[in-house]
């Protein structure tokens, strides 16, 4: 009797732990084009922490390309005119996993702001929020950091509607924190559903 109560209160601690299983740390993650060769145009995939970013243009193939930056900040960068030669191109972003924040280096050909709207589930998903930034002339061309943050996205799209191209640098994305299992958590609940089958078996 006293071991049936004992597996029933057993099972039930552990039933309880099915309730307060971990939440994994959200993670910032850096992307970067230097892994790529100059001219490379679009659609590009890069893959950072086990994120994949995919880039894409209505201009492709082409729509843009990497080329080392001739701007203030270092290493390559994505820039419209691509290949395909043609101006005035958005730039679709496409991330394998839900994201809760976003941050870039760009520079663009004149004065207007860069634009960017964040989606989930892809462009023809549900638009969840947008900013806008404008650059600073330091060297030749306006230059600034272009940020997102709020809400759950996959999905953005980097638009400048005045200029006629824009270049976007290495940028920061932040992952969405996901619910899993601690391993101790796992045994617990092995040994919990284990208890739960003997007491089972000893009812008469």
């Amino acid at each position: 009797m006293m071991m049936s109560k004992f597996c029933n209160r057993f099972a039930l601690t552990t039933f309880a732990i099915l309730t307060s299983i971990n939440t994994a740390n959200a993670g910032v993650i850096n992307f970067d084009f230097n892994s790529l060769a100059a001219g490379a145009g679009t659609p590009i995939t890069l893959n950072s922490g086990g994120v994949d970013a995919t880039f894409s243009a209505s201009g492709d193939p082409g729509g843009f390309s990497i080329t080392p930056s001739f701007f203030s900040f270092p290493g390559n960068v994505i820039y419209t005119p691509g290949t395909s030669g043609q101006n005035n191109e958005a730039l679709n972003i496409k991330f394998s996993s839900p994201l809760t924040a976003f941050s870039g280096n760009f520079a663009t050909n004149g004065s207007g702001p860069l634009n960017l709207t964040a989606f989930i589930g892809g462009t023809g998903g549900t638009t969840v929020g947008s900013s806008s930034a404008t650059g600073i002339t330091i060297s030749n061309f306006p230059e600034g950091i272009i940020s997102f943050s709020g809400a759950n996205f996959d999905t953005i799209v980097l638009a400048d509607n005045v200029d006629p191209n824009f270049a976007l640098g290495s940028f920061q994305a932040t992952t969405a924190a996901t619910t899993v299992p601690e391993p101790a958590s796992i045994a617990l609940i092995g040994l919990g559903l284990a208890a739960a089958a003997f007491t089972r078996r000893r009812k008469p």
